[in-house]
């Protein structure tokens, strides 16, 4: 087991504890024990836990110590995947975003029912005229989803048009595909559809880079590949 590969284990610890609300003393410590393997570089984690030196690293406290020795001996952590059977696993995506502070996300969560960068429909979470939007750094949250290959849903609720019209170049301009959501709850709902495409056009949108303005066919090529990127 080498450095790099055991710290990014301790890495993935770190933030799955957070998503937990751990106390910040539990995150820093596999924080800090992740950077402490780092600096030893390219040695054989094996060989110094035989050598005896590895339980000496500054850095490495009982607990951490635990887990890349059970690395050494598997090449696996059972505490990672404990941490995982019990996380929603795009919510980690979330976490990466600059300004998505774990409270943020399990506020999208609760609220908007989020969990990961694929689900960010009418992302900023806004409702007009009574409640703002979050504060969040879009840009990041559009460059993000972006480089995931995902949809934007523009949501034509006249409560929310969210995602607003303005943003709409930003996200053409990290590569977003787009998709119109009545956010209908009833069958009357479905008349919001023309608000959206309002707001499709307002943000400078053609057709071809409209999800649901597509072909069945092109919807459901699109799913197939966002299936396969999930997978790899």
């Amino acid at each position: 087991m080498d450095p790099r590969s055991a710290a990014h284990v301790l890495t993935q610890i770190a933030a799955h504890l957070e998503l937990r609300g751990e106390s910040g003393f539990k995150i820093r410590a596999y924080e800090q024990a992740a950077r402490a393997l780092t600096a030893l570089g390219a040695v054989d984690l094996a060989a110094l836990d035989i050598a005896g030196s590895l339980a000496s690293t500054r850095g490495l406290g009982p607990a951490t110590l635990s887990v890349v020795r059970d690395l050494i001996t598997t090449g696996e952590s059972r505490y990672l995947e404990q941490l995982r059977a019990v996380s929603a696993p795009g919510l980690l995506a979330l976490l990466r975003i600059p300004g998505l502070a774990a409270a943020k996300i399990h506020r999208l969560r609760a609220e908007l029912g989020v969990e990961s960068v694929d689900d960010l429909g009418h992302p900023t979470g806004r409702l007009l005229l009574s409640r703002d939007a979050y504060a969040i750094d879009m840009d990041a949250v559009l460059e993000k989803a972006g480089g995931n290959g995902v949809a934007m849903e523009i949501n034509a609720d006249p409560r929310r048009l969210d995602l607003d019209w303005r943003l709409i170049p930003t996200a053409r301009a990290h590569g977003i595909t787009f998709e119109i959501g009545p956010d209908a709850h009833s069958t009357q709902g479905l008349d919001n559809m023309p608000i959206g495409v309002g707001i499709a056009r307002k943000g400078g949108l053609g057709c071809d880079e409209v999800l649901n303005a597509r072909s069945a066919d092109d919807v459901l090529a699109f799913a197939r590949a966002r299936h396969t990127d999930r997978r790899r």
